[in-house]
């Protein structure tokens, strides 16, 4: 079973991109629509915060779950006894609610909404 997870160069061109984004259109819709302007800032700041309370939990239940890869990992055979797939699937678990909501506000952010 392989565990799909996102380079992290990925990760940070997804970042670079959101933020320019942000801070190119952010200006023009203060001028234009502050209504939508808040909004976005609105959501830009309440967005981290779910993000932080999900990583909480993450990591909260990252070592059950970092020893039930392992096990999982032995049974199947692995040649390192479950160690690099329990590795992967901890860092995916533990950085998906930033990594996830970064690549939504890209697309969001490039269609103009």
């Amino acid at each position: 079973m392989h565990v799909k997870t996102r380079k992290p160069d990925n990760y940070l061109m997804d970042v670079a991109t959101v933020m320019t984004m942000r801070l190119t259109s952010l200006p023009m819709m203060w001028m234009f629509n502050p209504l939508k302007a808040e909004k976005e800032t609105r959501k830009m700041f309440s967005e981290k915060e779910d993000a932080l309370l999900e990583m909480q939990n993450q990591l909260m239940q990252a070592p059950a779950m970092f020893w039930y890869d392992m096990w999982t990992g032995m049974l199947d055979g692995d040649n390192d006894a479950g160690w690099q797939r329990a590795q992967r699937k901890a860092e995916s678990r533990i950085t998906r609610p930033y990594t996830s909501r970064v690549s939504a506000n890209r697309r969001r952010l490039a269609k103009g909404n």
